[in-house]
């Protein structure tokens, strides 16, 4: 459990390790209801919150759900702007601007999050690697075209 809380960080963790390697599951409904259900746990507040909202941000993204993961980032932003893993938020709206094809916005996002690099725990550290590698590979990608 995470602290003080009443959630099993096992709806925290699976939703976030479906994020990190999404082949692993084919049911995005069930990523998403699992980060859901994680959020509802914090309804105000600052970390996790933040947190929670950047994963189901991540599930929506992973579902083609755009809008929503915007939404969702920025739901995290306004949970508390100074978050000290505030790059993840970035990273995920990097991806959200590269599926939109908008590449120029994509770079300006991720480079905001390498100049940061806030990311202080290791398993925020990891994730900002992964989404971060992918960031980069998909618009090397692109720009090959």
């Amino acid at each position: 459990r995470y602290r003080d809380s009443t959630v099993p960080m096992d709806y925290c963790h699976a939703a976030r390790m479906c994020i990190l390697a999404p082949h692993a599951i084919n049911d995005q409904t069930r990523i998403i209801e699992l980060a859901k259900r994680a959020v509802s746990h914090y309804p105000t507040g600052k970390q996790p919150r933040q947190w929670m909202l950047h994963t189901l941000g991540m599930a929506h993204f992973r579902a083609g759900n755009l809008d929503e993961a915007v939404r969702q980032f920025h739901a995290s932003l306004d949970a508390d702007p100074n978050w000290n893993a505030i790059d993840l938020i970035w990273l995920g709206l990097a991806l959200v601007e590269q599926a939109r094809g908008n590449n120029a916005q994509a770079q300006k996002w991720l480079r905001k999050a390498v100049e940061k690099q806030a990311a202080p725990y290791p398993q925020d550290r990891m994730e900002a690697q992964v989404l971060r590698r992918e960031v980069e590979q998909l618009l090397n990608l692109n720009q090959a075209k």
